[in-house]
C-alpha cells in the first residue's frame, strides 16, 4: 500500500503555489472527512458515497484492508494533499500531520511507517511546498486545514501530532516538543516529552526553550485551540534520518505518541 500511495502522489507535488480552492470545496471536503472520522471506528464506512463524494472533489477514494484513502487525482497537482484514514475500533484516536514532507527531509516517509505500522487512526499529508502562500502548516484556507477541522469534529478526543524537521543553524537541540496554541497542562507536556524522549533516546526540548520552534504562528494549532490537542514535533536531521531507518524506533515513537493519546498517566520529571 506504501507502494500505491506513492505512486498516487508522485506527480501530485508543486513547488509552485496552486490556484487556492473555494470556500464550497474546502466546506465539502470538512463535511466528508467528518462523516468518515464518524464512522471510521465503526469499521462501517460507505464506500460508494464516499467515493463519490471524493470524486466530485476531484481527489480518489481508495481502500486497502483496513485503511481508506483520499488522495488527489493523478494530473495537473492542485496541492490537495492525501488522508489515510484506519477503519475500526483503536484503543486510541491518533492523528499524524505532516504539512512540509518533502522539506522537512523524511519526515513524510517517517509518519508513513509509524501510520502503516498499526494503531493510528488517521495520516494527512500535504502536497504543497512550505515556502509559498500555500504552506499547509501557515495557511487557513488550505485542504489540510479543512482535513484537521473534520477529524476534530468527527473523532473522539483525537491527539493531532504534527511532524517537522529543522535546520541545525536553528537549534543544537535532538528534538522540541510543544502544544502550539492547543491548551496543555505543564505537567501533561512534560510527560509528553519524557514519553518521546525515552522512545527516540534523545533530550527532547521545550517550546519555552526554544522559542523559534514552539508552533505560536501554525495553523492547525490555532484551529484546534478549544477542539483538541495537538503537539508539535521538532526533529533534527540526525533524528529523522535513524527514525527513517529504524523500524524498532520508529514502534517505540508510536508507542509513546499512542499512550499520551489514551492520556496514559505517567510521572512528570
Amino acid at each position: 500500500m506504501i507502494l500505491l500511495l506513492a505512486l498516487a502522489l508522485t506527480p501530485l507535488w508543486t513547488d509552485a503555489p496552486p490556484p487556492p480552492v473555494s470556500d464550497d470545496w474546502r466546506a465539502a471536503l470538512v463535511e466528508l472527512v467528518e462523516v468518515l472520522a464518524r464512522a471510521a471506528p465503526r469499521g462501517a464506512v460507505p464506500d460508494d458515497d464516499a467515493g463519490e463524494r471524493a470524486n466530485a472533489l476531484g481527489m480518489l477514494w481508495l481502500r486497502d484492508g483496513d485503511v481508506a484513502w483520499i488522495a488527489e487525482v493523478q494530473g495537473s497537482p492542485r496541492g490537495y494533499g492525501a488522508l489515510g484514514l484506519r477503519l475500526g475500533p483503536l484503543d486510541a484516536e491518533l492523528v499524524l500531520q505532516t504539512p512540509h514532507p518533502r522539506a522537512d527531509l523524511h519526515t513524510g516517509d517517517i509518519a508513513t511507517a509509524l501510520f502503516m505500522g498499526g494503531g493510528v487512526r488517521a495520516l494527512s499529508i500535504a502536497t504543497t511546498h512550505r515556502r509559498t502562500a500555500r504552506d499547509a502548516a501557515h495557511d487557513p484556507a488550505s485542504p489540510m486545514q479543512a482535513v484537521t477541522q473534520g477529524l476534530a469534529a468527527g473523532l473522539a478526543d483525537p491527539l493531532f501530532v504534527q511532524l517537522h524537521g529543522f535546520a541545525e543553524a536553528t537549534s543544537d537541540a535532538d528534538a522540541v516538543l510543544s502544544g502550539g496554541a492547543t491548551r496543555w497542562t505543564e505537567a501533561a507536556l512534560a510527560c509528553a516529552r519524557v514519553r518521546v524522549g525515552a522512545a527516540l533516546h534523545a533530550e527532547v526540548r521545550s517550546g519555552e526553550q526554544v522559542p523559534a520552534l514552539a508552533a505560536q504562528t501554525n495553523v492547525q494549532g490555532q484551529l484546534l485551540k478549544d477542539r483538541a490537542r495537538l503537539l508539535h514535533l521538532e526533529l533534527s536531521l540526525p533524528q529523522r534520518q535513524v527514525l527513517r531507518d529504524d523500524a524498532d524506533r520508529q514502534a517505540a515513537l508510536r508507542d509513546a505518541l499512542l499512550a499520551v493519546a489514551a492520556r496514559a498517566p505517567c510521572e512528570a520529571p
